[in-house]
């Protein structure tokens, strides 16, 4: 399934090459959708960040000149090879094509709708950071599934050897709101460069926070029946 797509709905962000704009009543889950254009068979572009649009004060920050509407949908595009198409105006449309599996991520093979926070989550992370992507896990206490125990926290996994990298505890969106735990914290078997720690955090807190509700209500879901936790 494809959406068409005008340039005039995006913003270019040369400097982080990457789109920002607005997608209208999309009919499938962006997350991690790629981007196509007919006439530029070398484009390569991933969704990496989206959310609903509920109050245009959300956007306002973030795209310029862009009409939104409430229930638009936010989306940044990284794009990985062809910007240059982009900056010498040579694309006026393209297509967001749903995402399809990923082989080379690896990913656990487990039952999960394809709206999931879940899946976004790994997909979405997985296009963003290239080297990794964040895992939650949960089960119950009997034992079905992974059973996770401390505070809400996610897992870093390099791609390719899904190795464990190790945890990363988050705070509450009411912790956040009362600057009571305003940062990540990195419990790490390997090490990660700091420039990496920063990306995290960056994608974890900013979207109006809209990354950090999202897992937390996944760390709720996948650990409802832990009392582990």
């Amino acid at each position: 399934m494809k959406i068409k797509t005008s340039i005039k709905d995006f913003n270019l962000d040369s400097e982080n090459k990457c789109l920002k704009g607005k997608i209208e009543h999309p009919k499938f889950s962006l997350a991690g959708a790629k981007i196509e254009a007919k006439e530029f068979p070398l484009l390569e572009g991933f969704v990496v960040e989206l959310f609903s649009v509920t109050d245009l004060k959300q956007v306002e920050s973030r795209v310029k000149n862009i009409d939104f509407k409430i229930t638009d949908w936010y989306v940044r595009i990284n794009v990985y090879s062809g910007w240059e198409y982009f900056e010498n105006n040579e694309i006026n449309e393209f297509y967001i094509s749903e995402r399809e599996n990923i082989e080379h991520f690896n990913f656990d093979k487990i039952k999960s709708s394809s709206d999931s926070i879940w899946l976004q989550l790994k997909n979405m992370s997985g296009r963003f950071f290239s080297k990794f992507y964040l895992d939650i896990r949960g089960g119950e206490t009997s034992g079905a599934g992974r059973n996770e125990h401390g505070p809400a926290h996610f897992h870093i996994i390099e791609n390719g050897t899904n190795r464990d990298l190790g945890k990363v505890y988050f705070p509450t969106l009411m912790e956040f709101n009362s600057k009571q735990k305003t940062e990540l914290e990195f419990d790490l078997n390997y090490k990660i460069n700091t420039k990496d720690k920063k990306r995290i955090s960056k994608w974890i807190f900013d979207s109006e926070l809209e990354n950090l509700k999202s897992i937390n209500e996944e760390w709720e879901l996948r650990n409802e029946f832990n009392n582990r936790t």
